[in-house]
């Protein structure tokens, strides 16, 4: 099974645009994002949020990846079902967007 984020942004004229910033993202990889963002829940945490609102744990979380890239692997899957270099373009795609786009909202689905 797999989740997806996209960030909906209005633009100034009032119109709502939703693009796709994480696709197909396994649930195996769960315990990658549970170790880079401590304090959130993916599964809850993520829907319905403003990217502002979970920017500041985004940016601490990819410190945290960067600086324990070993143990970070020790959480991949034995069942293969996703790695550490495909969460990482994940994490990185989330994290960029959502400073690009602070007033962002995001929407889950999984």
């Amino acid at each position: 099974m797999s989740w997806d984020l996209d960030i909906e942004v209005t633009d100034i004229d009032g119109n709502t645009h939703r693009f796709e910033v994480i696709d197909s993202q396994t649930y195996n990889l769960t315990p990658m994002w549970s170790k880079a963002l401590a304090f959130l829940d993916v599964t809850r945490d993520f829907d319905e949020k403003f990217c502002s609102d979970i920017s500041a744990a985004l940016k601490v979380g990819l410190i945290d990846i960067m600086e324990n890239w070993d143990e970070y692997r020790k959480l991949e899957p034995d069942n293969g079902w996703g790695d550490l270099d495909g969460f990482f373009r994940a994490y990185v795609e989330l994290t960029r967007n959502c400073l690009k786009y602070p007033s962002g909202k995001l929407v889950w689905a999984g």
